[in-house]
This record gives C-alpha cells, structure tokens and sequence, in this order.
C-alpha cells in the first residue's frame, strides 16, 4: 500500500538493543543505568536495557514531584 509505513517492533526492538550493545561496550562499560520515574517511556528504557545488558543493568527510582502512583509504578 502506497504511503503506509508498516512497523515491525521485533526488528526495531533487536535494533535498538544492538545498538545500545555497541555503544556501551565501545565506551568500555558492561551494562546501563537509567531512571525509572513510573511513566511508559522508562519503563520501555528499562525493558530495552534489561534485553541488551541483562542483570548489568541498575534502574533507579526517580519520581521527581510526582504522584505517589508514579512512585508504585516505578517499583
């Protein structure tokens, strides 16, 4: 179909990965740490990361003048 863009997030998710993988490892780190303030986008950074890094990854919880919720979110 002319003009549709179809996704494919399996590949764009394999992408990203590799390409977190690439830029850690040539910076010389093991893995990645990342905010989690309980709203979707760290959470998708935190699903990302744990599939590039597995266990070296930190999250750290960061519910800057947010909502009690955001902060049972983010655990």
């Amino acid at each position: 179909m002319k003009g549709v863009i179809l996704l494919q997030p399996e590949k764009l998710c394999a992408q990203i990965v590799q390409w977190l993988q690439e830029q850690v490892y040539a910076s010389g780190g093991k893995g990645g740490v990342f905010g989690l303030s309980g709203g979707l986008d760290s959470a998708v950074v935190a699903g990302l990361c744990k599939k590039a890094f597995g266990t070296y990854c930190l999250g750290v919880i960061m519910p800057c003048l947010s909502q009690e919720m955001d902060t049972q979110h983010a655990l």
